[in-house]
């Protein structure tokens, strides 16, 4: 028993002291340890011609100097573009004055529809006053004509008896024969105002179509040189764009590197995302794969 525990303490003692190291065999390579220190390739950020080539393969390059120029094709490409972006802005002011000008023109005729129908209101109430006006003229009429209806015959009856004269029935006869007249005048005049009071409410409805009519199509007008606007401004932020590429025609390593392959040429015509040159930065760290 004690044998066996000097054994196993040896052993125990032989794993702590041992130097444990496995290894394997195999082929492989040397790469940079980060992916953006290994193998880069150069794109054109425009259309153009390769000017300029003035990273040599082989060559070791810095940060940020130029490699490769790039021409545009067009000398007066440039010029041509900023005419375009020039004419663009002037079409977007012109949608923009255009627009404004159609807004005030949509409040205008709003105000001015305000104002017309009111005035058209105050018309059918002062028609439908003199309607009320002449309904109660038509009915004192009414009641001025029964009055001497029932007057007519009493006075005739007294005529003939003599105790009223005859110059006195001819009279009553009169004032029925008046007062149907002016009966008769108050109803014309009550069908007028009536008549008045339709032609005006129409009238009102004929004016409420118009302006709203203005409206709208002022309204449509100003929609559409809002969207003339925006389709402006839209152009002059894709000419702007294509400007600033085509100012951007240096092209520059990003990081310190080793020139491996010039693929455009000097005077080659190359386009916007084609390959110029190949790069492999100088790594800060490696790593076998």
């Amino acid at each position: 028993g004690l044998v066996l525990a000097v054994l196993l303490t040896l052993f125990l003692v032989g794993l702590v002291v041992t130097q444990w190291q496995q290894s394997v065999s195999g082929r492989g390579r040397v790469i940079a340890l980060s992916p953006t220190e290994r193998h880069q390739r150069l794109e054109s950020p425009v259309d153009g011609r390769s000017s300029r080539v003035l990273g040599a393969e082989g060559q070791q390059v810095e940060q940020d100097e130029i490699v490769i120029e790039i021409a545009d094709v067009d000398p007066r490409f440039m010029e041509r573009l900023e005419s375009e972006a020039e004419l663009v802005r002037l079409r977007e002011q012109a949608a923009s004055g255009r627009r404004e000008a159609l807004e005030d023109r949509v409040t205008a005729l709003q105000r001015s529809r305000e104002l017309a129908l009111a005035a058209a209101d105050a018309r059918i109430d002062m028609a439908k006053e003199r309607v009320r006006q002449a309904e109660q003229a038509v009915i004192a009429a009414e009641a001025q004509r029964d009055a001497a209806a029932l007057n007519l015959p009493r006075i005739t009856e007294l005529a003939d008896k003599g105790r009223r004269s005859t110059r006195d029935a001819e009279l009553a006869e009169l004032d029925v024969k008046r007062a149907e007249a002016d009966l008769q005048r108050a109803r014309a005049t009550q069908q007028a105002s009536t008549q008045e009071v339709t032609s005006l409410q129409a009238d009102r409805r004929r004016i409420e179509q118009e302006t709203t009519a203005g409206i709208n199509d002022a309204r449509a007008a100003e929609n559409s040189a809002k969207a003339e606007q925006a389709a402006a401004r839209a152009d002059i932020v894709r000419l702007d764009t294509r400007i600033a590429r085509q100012l951007t025609q240096a092209v520059r390593v990003p990081r310190q590197s080793s020139v491996v392959r010039v693929i455009a040429q000097e005077g080659q015509l190359v386009k916007q995302g084609g390959p110029l040159s190949e790069l492999v930065p100088v790594p800060t760290s490696r790593a076998v794969e």
